[in-house]
C-alpha cells in the first residue's frame, strides 16, 4: 500500500467544498459544481459505494469498513495520488487510527472560527443556533444520512476535531478559513505548493472562478447537490458573522478560548 492519499479534511461548514472547488480549478482549469463530488468525493460516499448492497444496523458500525476502504480507494490509485474529503476527526476508531497513516500522503485542514460555523450550521440544516453550538461542544457527535447509514462520519466536538488533525502523524497544511478569504491568492499558492500541484491556470484565474461571487452563481445556474433543504449552499461566506455578540456564544468561548487564542481568533 502506498501513502497516496491525500485528504481534504474540516469540520463542516468551514470552507471543505471551497478548497475542492479551488483544487479542481488548479488540476483541471476549470470549476465544474456538479462534477465535483466525482473529481473528489467524500469519504463516506466511498464507503457507500464499496458497500452497496450491504446494510448495517447502526451509523456508528460505519467505521469497521474505514480500514478497507482506505485500502482499496489507496491501491486503486496506484501511483497517483487519490484526494479524497472527510469530516472525521483524527483518530482511532476501534483500535484503528482514521486516517490509516500508512496509506496517507498528507492532508489539509480548514479551520474556521466555530461562532461562524454555527451560523452557517444553523441555516444549512435548518435549526435554531443554539441546537448548532450545542452539537458542536458535544464530544459524541456523530453524523449520518438517515437513508444510508454508511454515509456516517464521527466529528465529535469542534476542539477535538481541530486538535486532532493539528496533531496528525503526517503531513498538514493548516488553512484558516478567514485568512482564504482575506487573501485568496497567497493562499492558494500555499496550497499548490503544499500538494506540488503544477496548475492548469494561474493563481489569479483559480482565485477568480473559485471567489463565493462565482461560486454561487454557478451554483444558481447549475445547482449543487451538496446542499441540504432549500437554501443555497453557498449562502453568504463572510467571516466575523457572529460579531452579533450573541449571548448563545458565550459557553463555546468559555469552554474553547485557549483553542480559539491558539488560532488567533479573537476572544471577547
Amino acid at each position: 500500500m502506498k501513502r497516496n492519499l491525500i485528504w481534504v479534511a474540516s469540520y463542516p461548514k468551514s470552507g471543505n467544498t471551497w478548497v475542492r472547488a479551488i483544487l479542481q480549478s488548479a488540476i483541471t482549469g476549470s470549476v465544474n459544481l456538479t462534477q465535483l463530488g466525482d473529481f473528489i468525493p467524500s469519504f463516506p460516499f466511498c464507503v457507500s459505494r464499496l458497500n452497496r448492497g450491504k446494510s448495517i444496523a447502526h451509523p456508528s458500525q460505519a467505521s469497521q469498513y474505514w480500514p478497507h476502504a482506505q485500502t482499496t480507494i489507496s491501491t486503486d490509485a496506484g501511483n497517483s495520488s487519490a484526494i479524497i474529503k472527510t469530516h472525521n476527526v483524527c483518530a482511532a476508531f476501534g483500535g484503528t487510527m482514521f486516517p490509516n497513516p500508512a496509506a496517507t500522503q498528507s492532508a489539509i485542514y480548514i479551520v474556521r472560527d466555530p461562532r461562524d460555523v454555527a451560523i452557517s450550521a444553523s441555516h444549512h440544516f435548518d435549526q435554531d443556533l443554539s441546537d448548532s453550538i450545542e452539537l458542536l461542544m458535544d464530544e459524541k457527535n456523530f453524523i449520518y444520512k438517515k437513508q444510508n447509514y454508511f454515509r456516517g462520519e464521527f466529528i465529535s466536538s469542534w476542539q477535538t476535531h481541530v486538535n486532532s488533525w493539528m496533531k496528525a502523524p503526517f503531513p498538514v497544511l493548516l488553512i484558516r478559513y478567514e485568512d482564504l478569504l482575506s487573501g485568496p491568492e497567497t493562499f492558494i499558492e500555499k496550497i499548490i505548493t503544499f500538494l506540488e500541484i503544477d496548475p492548469k491556470v494561474p493563481v489569479k484565474k483559480i482565485a477568480a472562478a473559485t471567489s463565493f461571487r462565482n461560486l454561487s452563481h454557478l451554483e444558481q445556474q447549475n445547482g449543487f447537490s451538496e446542499k441540504a433543504h432549500s437554501v443555497d449552499f453557498f449562502r453568504t461566506g463572510k467571516a466575523h458573522q457572529w460579531a452579533q455578540d450573541d449571548p448563545s456564544f458565550r459557553p463555546l468561548v468559555d469552554t474553547y478560548s485557549e483553542t480559539l487564542v491558539k488560532l488567533g481568533y479573537e476572544v471577547t
